[in-house]
């Protein structure tokens, strides 16, 4: 069974997830999603709290170049991708083809939020990926700036398992 993840940003875009497992959905998308947690999804640090909706779709093929929607189809004479018009159909295509299996999984994310597993696992991951280092330039005795580096982009950068410096902190 393949997944696929209808992401919407209220009033901004959409855009699907596609050919995720079962796990991915629930441990990257829904669990985040239900507690309104950032969380880093191919490197790319997402707030959920500010995503609208989320629904998911299963489906038994992959979606590929060819189905639900050939690619081929949108290429432009000069042989540009037309995605303004490839995504609305593939859109579509998934909402006609695919099962919506949105209750049921977030149920199942319920369920990890609620027994703390989720949050087990959010642990190990950190744990796997203790070392990493993130350096974070800024300008210096700016109140605004300190307060948001101390209360809010430091403890978000470490609670997902990376060591933040600003460079007055480091020692010459």
């Amino acid at each position: 069974m393949f997944y696929q993840v209808r992401v919407g940003v209220t009033g901004v875009t959409t855009w699907h997830e596609t050919n995720l497992s079962r796990e991915e959905v629930l441990e990257h998308w829904l669990c985040p999603f239900l507690a309104k947690e950032p969380c880093i999804i191919k490197g790319t640090l997402f707030n959920m709290s500010t995503f609208g909706s989320l629904r998911v779709f299963s489906t038994e093929r992959v979606v590929d170049s060819e189905w639900p929607v050939s690619k081929a189809e949108y290429k432009d004479n000069d042989g540009s991708f037309q995605w303004y018009k490839y995504d609305p159909e593939l859109r579509r295509k998934i909402e006609e083809k695919a099962t919506d299996v949105t209750t049921e999984l977030t149920r199942d994310a319920l369920v990890l939020l609620e027994s703390g597993k989720w949050k087990d696992r959010i642990r190990l991951q950190i744990e796997r990926d203790k070392g990493r280092f993130c350096f974070f330039i800024c300008p210096f005795g700016n109140d605004e700036v300190d307060h948001n580096y101390r209360f809010v982009i430091s403890p978000v950068v470490r609670q997902y398992g990376f060591e933040i410096k600003r460079v007055d902190e480091l020692s010459h």
